[in-house]
């Protein structure tokens, strides 16, 4: 439902759960200036706003009104999003609403507030670096996509940690798109007379990401890191038009115990202690994670190269992938945050299907031919043990 421009309304009506929950979610382009800002402003909404002006007061006030509330960054593709949670029972949807109206139309940025966010910003960006086998995937991904909006890091980066996070504010408030969700037992029209009340966002213009695919040649990066085992990172170019039967065959090629790549590179080989492959359904692109030791990581990757030149799933490996699937994409339904995750990402990938309506897809897939129109390695990066420099 269209509140105004670029601001939008998404009501899931459900008896299933005791409480409502509601995300606000603003909705940018990835770059460097907006993830950062988006990290650095997460946390504001909570240190204080002019009704409730300290954290204590406003966890107090939720105390009140028997809600929880938080905010996090998520990164979608080409987008970096900012969303405010809020949980609560259907006697104190008004005052919930009034709750998120002042801390996100009224924000406080007091000095050592600022300090706090900066701080617990700056902390995340080294505590990825300290998480190597994230940092690899990110290192991977940055290269892969450099200078495009998915090859940036969703917590931010350094350069940007000293910005204004008052005029940020300000810029994300009148750029941002806006999605509004709510999950539970409340009526439409009752939600949207709330949201019209409390939630009185202006129209907004909202810039899609530029993006043109680029051809990249192969490129193979490393760096030396205090590290036994070597993490090895493989980005793999994975054209499709059907994203179910591309779920379906990456869980096959790498999608955990039992797959092609454990199976063979782990089980039969013995090259690796770990290897699994992701799909990113944004970006049309697998990348494979796994740990090794650094003399055989060539080894490694042209077995990665061998497994998807051979690739040709039977029907019964469709048939245990399909099951998995299933069943993963059926506990969606049982959290309301995960509806309104679900649903956020349809949005973004201009899917208006439910999800009874992928299921349903899922099921009837009983071939894999011509899923891909390419599955090509071109980017490769690995962190090696400094012993090896």
């Amino acid at each position: 439902m269209k509140i105004c421009d670029n601001v939008n309304l998404s009501v899931f009506k459900t008896d299933k759960f005791n409480s409502i929950s509601m995300s606000v979610s603003f909705v940018l382009p990835a770059l460097e200036y907006t993830t950062t800002g988006n990290n650095l402003l997460a946390g504001m909404f909570f240190e204080g706003c002019e009704k409730y002006k300290t954290p204590k007061k406003i966890y107090t006030r939720l105390e009140e009104i028997g809600a929880e509330a938080h905010s996090s960054v998520v990164k979608k593709g080409d987008y970096s999003i900012l969303v405010l949670y809020c949980k609560f029972r259907a006697e104190y949807t008004k005052d919930a609403f009034e709750f998120i109206k002042n801390i996100v139309f009224k924000p406080m940025f007091y000095d050592e507030a600022v300090k706090n966010q900066i701080k617990a910003t700056r902390d995340r960006i080294e505590a990825e670096k300290n998480d190597k086998r994230t940092y690899a995937r990110e290192k991977l991904i940055s290269y892969a996509f450099k200078n495009r909006p998915f090859g940036v890091d969703g917590n931010g980066c350094e350069r940007f940690l000293n910005m204004d996070i008052k005029e940020y504010y300000y810029y994300l408030m009148e750029n941002s798109k806006v999605e509004i969700m709510v999950v539970g037992n409340i009526e439409e029209e009752q939600t949207e007379e709330l949201c019209r009340k409390y939630l009185k966002f202006e129209p907004r213009k909202f810039e899609y990401p530029e993006d043109e695919k680029q051809e990249m040649p192969y490129q193979s990066y490393s760096e030396k890191a205090d590290v036994d085992q070597s993490k090895l990172c493989i980005g793999i170019n994975a054209e499709f038009d059907n994203w179910e039967k591309a779920v379906i065959a990456n869980c096959i090629l790498g999608g955990g115990a039992g797959s092609v790549l454990f199976s063979d590179v782990r089980e039969k080989q013995g090259l690796c202690y770990y290897i699994v492959s992701s799909l990113y359904r944004y970006k049309e692109y697998i990348v494979v994670e796994s740990a090794i030791n650094y003399e055989e990581k060539d080894n490694v990757i042209n077995s990665v190269k061998e497994a998807l030149e051979k690739f040709s799933p039977n029907s019964d490996e469709i048939a245990r992938a399909k099951r998995y699937i299933v069943s993963s994409l059926k506990t969606t339904g049982d959290s309301q945050t995960r509806i309104m995750d679900f649903n956020i990402g349809q949005i973004l990938a201009e899917d208006n299907r439910s999800l009874e309506e992928i299921l349903k897809s899922i099921n009837e897939i009983d071939n894999l031919e011509n899923t891909f129109k390419r599955l090509e390695i071109n980017t490769v990066f690995s962190l090696e043990s400094e012993q090896y420099a």
